[in-house]
């Protein structure tokens, strides 16, 4: 990160980010969905109207958009109108990177089958876990322990444990009856013998995703920019949770919106309004200007 001012509330009246603004062709962004990029689950989710028009803008004049996100791709693209995201798409929390253009996936990284079968065990022990696991497509409930549904029919899609195993899935993913029982699952997971070849990370109070070690959204978004040959340009990434930190300290400029959790604004040059105001509005104006 090249500036260490921090400000609330941009709006075009605020100074801009640099003593000049930048240019659009000069920039990449990529953005967060859950929390960042999208409104709230009551509202929707959304992408917020201000978001949009600011994108449209913004990418007619040269600058770079996209998405990284746990969610997988073809979701991701239902959010946006075609040609908005003009760059690849990092996906499973960089496990999964799609690019648009080629309308390929281009890269694409497994989980380990040894942890597969120890979270299985675990599950299996504490049957008050829910475990999804996502692939290249979507996000499924895998039935472990008692069956339960995840908590507001998120997932509507189950697959068996055999699958889990065998299947090309590059995301596991805990979710939680009640926050306070985050640390020790936390400890129970880095207890396992496979836990070496993973990172766990929490996406909200109740998720904890792992992914396999070498896997994170920055490195995806790192092989995006190499694929599309944009390596020269400003990287701005925007943020909310714990599953960001990498990618924003990997940022040229690191943000976030109003509602991101404390650690996460700690290390960022600009704090936005909230997800739900059009975050990303808010930092192409304190970027570009528009």
């Amino acid at each position: 990160m090249t500036n260490s001012v921090k400000s609330l509330y941009w709006t075009k009246a605020d100074a801009p980010y640099y003593n000049n603004y930048m240019k659009a062709d000069e920039l990449i962004i990529y953005a967060d969905m859950d929390g960042t990029a999208l409104s709230d689950w009551s509202r929707g989710p959304i992408v917020p109207e201000e978001n949009l028009r600011a994108l449209e803008s913004f990418v007619a004049q040269g600058g770079l958009f996209s998405v990284a996100s746990g969610r997988q791709y073809p979701d991701i693209m239902d959010f946006f109108p075609e040609g908005l995201i003009c760059a690849p798409v990092v996906c499973g929390n960089g496990a999964i990177v799609y690019s648009p253009r080629d309308k390929k996936v281009v890269r694409e990284i497994l989980l380990p089958k040894e942890f597969r079968r120890e979270v299985l065990e675990l599950c299996e022990k504490r049957t008050e876990l829910v475990l999804a696991a996502a692939d290249e497509y979507g996000i499924y409930q895998v039935r472990t322990g008692d069956g339960h549904p995840a908590p507001d029919g998120l997932l509507s899609r189950y697959i068996t444990q055999e699958d889990f195993l065998t299947g090309p899935y590059v995301k596991a993913c805990y979710i939680l009856p009640d926050p306070a029982l985050m640390q020790g699952v936390e400890e129970a997971t880095a207890l396992f013998a496979s836990y070496g070849l993973v990172t766990a990370a929490r996406s909200s109070s109740i998720y904890l995703e792992i992914i396999r070690r070498d896997v994170s959204k920055a490195a995806g978004i790192a092989y995006a920019r190499e694929y599309i040959g944009a390596g020269e340009r400003k990287l701005a990434c925007i943020g909310d949770y714990f599953n960001d930190y990498e990618m924003l300290k990997s940022a040229d400029i690191a943000a976030c919106p109003s509602n991101a959790a404390q650690g996460i604004k700690d290390i960022c040059d600009i704090v936005t309004c909230s997800n739900d105001e059009g975050a990303i509005a808010r930092l192409i104006t304190a970027l570009c200007g528009e």
